[in-house]
């Protein structure tokens, strides 16, 4: 059976400043059902994420100046890539511009392990290989 919720008492909770979550666990909801009844009776909350202020605005622009791209802004920052093209039109990469950055990427690279000994300027390396382990047992 599906219990119907008191808007009033919602209402209540928002006003001693419990957020959705709160509201949710204290009623034994859903939070997408505080938020579905935040927003019927008109106290939905109007932004979500960090406001964008001169400063931060400062920061991304330097970020983009340096060659960031958005996605790395994004994980960065933690500012959406939406939000991001649309403070700043026109600096997004394109897919040239994209791939020749992981080409770069690649060729810049420090060499791993996988690459081989040789490859990381070791020239005795005397650990066992695979075939020896599978020979030994």
């Amino acid at each position: 059976m599906i219990k119907k919720l008191d808007r009033d008492e919602v209402r209540d909770l928002i006003g001693q400043g419990f957020t959705s979550r709160q509201i949710a666990e204290r009623l034994g909801c859903h939070e997408d059902t505080i938020r579905r009844i935040r927003s019927e009776i008109g106290l939905s909350h109007p932004y979500r994420g960090r406001p964008m202020t001169d400063a931060r605005m400062k920061t991304i622009w330097q970020m983009l100046f340096d060659g960031w791209s958005h996605k790395e802004i994004h994980r960065t920052e933690g500012i959406d890539v939406e939000t991001i093209r649309k403070y700043f039109p026109g600096t997004t990469w394109t897919h040239q511009q994209a791939g020749e950055y992981q080409a770069l990427l690649r060729r810049i690279d420090a060499p791993t392990y996988a690459q081989g000994p040789t490859v990381l300027g070791i020239r005795d390396f005397n650990a066992p290989t695979l075939a020896t382990h599978r020979r030994a047992a």
